[in-house]
């Protein structure tokens, strides 16, 4: 875990300015600092040259998502960035099995979410019997996967819009960044 690509995707929403995101993007890059990684980023609510971004991810050996959850997936800024970003030949290609032609094999990756939903919407069954965040994004984690990459524990900041827990949020951010890096 020596580079890590750090990508940020929000959408403005009248009751989510970003602020909490944004605030976890810097809490990772300054962890990874003090850690001796590289640390690249991307904000996909800023216009970027995909053949960059393309580089960066050849560059990483860890991508970090850190979005906002909205209506059960990550804002639309975010699809709109895989949809130019990952292009055939580059991050796939053409297997017997589909699926199978991820060409980021051995690279890593991450999502680090906040949530309105708190853990008691989950313990219901949020949406169609899921319990866990993974199990929301799990059309996310496939995406990763399409392309050759292996999944990293999610992080996942719940109850975001009536808590006031930022302090906890950036602390439980370290702890799960720690723990990470004693699985590489």
């Amino acid at each position: 875990m020596k580079n890590i690509l750090i990508i940020k995707a929000h959408q403005q929403y009248p009751i989510a300015k970003g602020e909490l995101n944004l605030l976890m993007a810097d809490s990772m890059e300054k962890f990874f600092n003090v850690h001796d990684c590289n640390v690249n980023k991307t904000d996909t609510s800023i216009a970027y040259d995909k053949k960059q971004e393309q580089e960066k991810f050849l560059w990483a050996d860890t991508v970090i998502f850190q979005f906002p959850v909205f209506w059960f997936t990550a804002p639309a800024t975010l699809h709109q960035y895989i949809q130019d970003v990952y292009e055939y030949g580059v991050f796939y290609s053409s297997s017997k099995e589909y699926g199978q032609g991820g060409l980021l094999k051995g690279k890593q990756y991450m999502f680090s979410t906040t949530w309105g939903a708190s853990k008691d919407t989950f313990r219901a069954g949020l949406w169609e019997g899921c319990h866990t965040p993974d199990e929301v994004l799990l059309p996310l984690h496939k995406t990763q996967e399409y392309i050759g990459m292996s999944a990293l524990p999610t992080f996942a900041c719940l109850n975001v819009v009536q808590s006031n827990s930022v302090e906890k949020y950036k602390r439980d951010l370290q702890e799960h960044l720690k723990e990470i890096m004693m699985l590489q």
